[in-house]
């Protein structure tokens, strides 16, 4: 569960009970510490065995770790996961991620990938995900990141922000992925996908965009977002926007070179998530994508 002291400090507690219901680690009203570092998000446990567990969290991505001997033991934690496209992991505390296991330790993993276009303005998500397996008492990825989501037409890639779910199931031979789909002319609509566990080496990586000349996000994700720019006499503005499009506020400096921080003070009226820098050029607007976190 989330332990949330104040609104600075939020950690992830866990405690295990056995058929009786009576607490198997030793009793601390706030439970046992899953991880070491605040501002957690929501995690989910898996149980391997009678003995082990794995659990998953968000924490600037994916990351797991097994517990042993009914949480009394427990190993190294690993990054499994790390996604710009899953924006839920940084903007909600709700469950963003689903795992489910076969009984040899493999495990699919699936969220949601979020796109956008700025003018006109419209969010669609895809499903994607990763395969991997339990090995020597720790996560491990098997797959890169694929897509398993087929392409959205001009019937469903529209509108000011779509609602998208999707999970995951397993067995030994088989793994069903399911996911929503908007149509216009009806309603959302359950849509699910069989595969076996040879998925491949996941989808090619997208081609790498250049940054603009003249300035560049040095950090995109954090409790505060850094821009450095050069080269203009007239000094610096942009405009920066929230997920669903809206403008939320601005920087600017007189300055033809230097850097500016974001917001000035970490929570400064900006609630963690998705933001969107937008500067003007004399061709078209130039746009950066970056993430708020506690």
């Amino acid at each position: 569960w989330r332990d949330k002291l104040n609104p600075d400090t939020v950690y992830r507690r866990f405690q295990v009970f056995d058929v009786q219901d009576e607490p198997i680690l030793s009793w601390r009203s706030r439970g046992h510490l899953l991880d070491y570092e605040k501002c957690g998000r929501y995690a989910e446990p898996y149980w391997l065995d009678n003995e082990r567990f794995v659990a998953f969290w968000t924490y600037g991505g994916l990351v797991g770790g097994v517990f042993g001997h009914r949480g009394l033991a427990r190993y190294p934690i690993r990054v499994v996961v790390v996604d710009e496209k899953a924006i839920k992991w940084y903007a909600t505390v709700e469950r963003s991620f689903f795992v489910a296991f076969s009984s040899d330790e493999r495990f699919a993993e699936t969220h949601g990938r979020s796109y956008h276009h700025l003018d006109p303005w419209c969010v669609w998500d895809h499903g994607g995900g990763v395969l991997g397996e339990i090995r020597d008492n720790e996560p491990w990825r098997r797959t890169n990141l694929f897509e398993y989501t087929p392409p959205l037409g001009k019937d469903t890639t529209w509108g000011d922000f779509l609602v998208f779910t999707n999970t995951v199931a397993a067995c030994d031979d088989r793994i069903v992925w399911v996911y929503s789909r908007p149509n216009l002319d009806t309603i959302y609509e359950a849509w699910a996908l069989i595969t076996d566990w040879d998925m491949g080496v996941g989808v090619v990586e997208q081609p790498i965009v250049e940054k603009p000349a003249d300035w560049e996000v040095i950090t995109s994700i954090g409790s505060q977002i850094v821009l450095r720019y050069q080269d203009r006499p007239d000094g610096f503005r942009a405009s920066i926007f929230d997920a669903t499009g809206r403008k939320v506020d601005e920087v600017h400096s007189a300055s033809p070179s230097g850097t500016i921080t974001w917001p000035v003070t970490p929570g400064e009226g900006m609630l963690p998530g998705v933001y969107f820098i937008r500067v003007e050029s004399k061709t078209s607007p130039e746009i950066q994508k970056v993430i708020l976190i506690e």
